[in-house]
């Protein structure tokens, strides 16, 4: 099956259900992706690069510690909260945030949790931001509408 109308995932989910195949080889997927098989190779190995710190060389370890663990996840918990919300692009910021700071949680690498929190903060802000001027531009709207 080609996948010329799927996006990367779900070509590689059918690549990947297929029971005759035990493993996808990169030659799979150059194939089965067609011109957008190399594409996906490149990202592949170009991913682990963007880690954070060389292996044993973690920054801010204090921040990844049992005792800091609570507080991650609480914040994590605030910035999940704000991707449920129905708030037109409000979910993308908050996301990357969580991303970033579980990448810093894996890699024990606090200076990843930190951008990753100060992520998250920028994110808050700015959602706060839209939902104030969304209630306010509502009762404006209301306000002229029954006033």
């Amino acid at each position: 099956m080609r996948a010329h109308r799927q996006t990367l995932s779900q070509a590689l989910s059918a690549i990947a259900a297929d029971p005759v195949r035990e493993a996808i080889a990169d030659n799979d997927q150059i194939t089965l992706l067609g011109g957008r098989g190399r594409a996906g190779l490149i990202l592949r190995f170009a991913l682990p690069n963007v880690l954070p710190a060389p292996p044993d060389m973690p920054h801010w370890s204090w921040l990844v510690n049992h005792r800091a663990e609570g507080v991650i996840g609480a914040f994590c918990l605030v910035l999940a909260a704000v991707l449920v919300l129905p708030i037109p692009f409000g979910n993308m910021l908050p996301a990357f945030a969580i991303s970033l700071i579980a990448l810093g949680v894996l890699e024990l690498d606090g200076l990843w949790v930190m951008i990753g929190t100060m992520t998250g903060l920028v994110s808050l802000f700015i959602v706060a931001g839209v939902v104030s001027a969304l209630v306010g531009s509502t009762i404006l709207l209301l306000s002229h509408a029954f006033g």
